[in-house]
């Protein structure tokens, strides 16, 4: 059997809260909270979710 390649979503980041940050999909918008986000960010920063659900930048 193959395996499916699985699709990569990419988020956006689109602002700052102070304790989460709201990030854009292609499927609407999202909150998440800083502590699962890399340090350092700013607005418009493309992020992918890696196999262990932590966002890195793309």
């Amino acid at each position: 059997m193959f395996k499916r390649k699985k699709e990569v979503e990419e988020y956006t980041v689109e602002s700052f809260k102070e304790t989460s940050v709201m990030l854009t999909t292609q499927n609407g918008s999202i909150e998440v909270q800083k502590y699962k986000l890399p340090l350092e960010l700013e607005v418009g920063d493309v992020l992918i979710q890696n196999e262990f659900g932590i966002y890195e930048k793309k």
